[in-house]
Order: structure tokens, then C-alpha cells, then sequence
């Protein structure tokens, strides 16, 4: 034991230094740590509000899936806001085809299907087309492997492609 009032010794001032910066670094890791799983679990929270978002507007844009077509009749403003949304609106659209039985709405179900897939598989829309021939061969057997859904389908085809289709999704891991 040193005296009371003298100075530590130099082995002493290091061992106390080197302690001090053990517990600033262990507190200073513990924050970081905690500000970081923080960060996580907003990055979550967000991923999770957006997944919840986009599926509420699907479910929106499904709703109103044959109002306002265009002048053929072809389309509709919810069916080209789904083909925006993409693949997420997949399993939806499959579900009105395997619970609707109204073809109208089976009609642009299918046509927000096929839009969706065959951008996947090089079509360019505003009237330009396929980016080849090859192209839309391949979007061809893609799409006849998943059951041909058509506009012409009956309840009963669709169904059964729904099927098929589900298969296809799992297997892509597509949700």
C-alpha cells in the first residue's frame, strides 16, 4: 500500500488508465450495440409498415379491379397499377381466380397476371411489344407450364392453373 497523498506509481497510473478504458469501451459497445439493434428493429418495423401498405392497396386495387375500363374494354386503371406493383400482387390475383366466379373479373385478374409475368419475360408496354421473338416464345412456355390462363377461362381451368401456379410460387419462394 502507497502512503495517503502520494502519487501512484507509473505500473499503477497505467493498470487504472487501461481500466478506465476498458469500461468506457464496454459501455460505448453496449450503446452501440443498443442503438444498433434499435436500428434493426426500425428497419423491421418499416419493412413490415410497407409490406402491410402494399398489400392493402392491392387488396384496394383488386376490389376495383373492373371499374373504369378503357375504350376496348381491355383494361382498367387497377389492373395497370397492380402490373406496377408486380409479382407481390401475384397470390392475390390468384386468389380471385380461384374464389370468383365472374368472369369479368377473372377476365382482368388474368390480364393483371399476364402483364405482370410478361414484363418478367422482356415485353415493353406503351405499344411497343416483345423485345424479340425469342422473347415471347419464352413467355409462351413459361406461361403454358403454369396452365394457360386466358381471358376464355372457364372457372374450373382457372382453378386447376391456380394450382399449378401456387406449385410455381413456392418454388420460387415468391410470397
Amino acid at each position: 500500500m502507497r502512503p495517503i497523498g502520494t502519487m501512484p506509481s507509473t505500473n499503477q497510473n497505467n493498470s487504472l488508465v487501461c481500466y478506465c478504458i476498458a469500461i468506457i469501451v464496454a459501455l460505448t459497445g453496449f450503446t452501440f450495440l443498443s442503438q444498433h439493434e434499435k436500428s434493426i428493429d426500425a428497419n423491421e418495423t418499416t419493412a413490415t409498415t410497407q409490406h402491410r401498405d402494399i398489400q392493402c392497396k392491392i387488396e384496394s386495387l383488386i376490389r376495383t379491379i373492373t371499374d373504369d375500363p378503357d375504350e376496348f374494354g381491355r383494361s382498367t386503371p387497377s389492373v395497370y397499377e397492380l402490373t406496377k406493383i408486380g409479382k407481390p400482387a401475384t397470390r392475390q390475383l390468384l386468389q380471385v381466380l380461384e374464389e370468383k366466379d365472374n368472369a369479368e373479373i377473372r377476365w382482368m385478374a388474368v390480364r393483371a397476371l399476364k402483364r405482370i409475368y410478361a414484363k418478367q419475360y422482356g415485353f415493353i408496354e406503351g405499344g411497343v411489344g416483345w423485345k424479340s421473338q425469342k422473347h415471347y416464345i419464352n413467355f409462351r412456355a413459361f406461361w403454358d407450364s403454369l396452365g394457360n390462363l386466358h381471358v376464355n377461362s372457364t372457372f374450373r381451368e382457372c382453378r386447376a392453373a391456380v394450382k399449378k401456379w401456387y406449385k410455381w410460387l413456392d418454388s420460387q419462394g415468391i410470397e
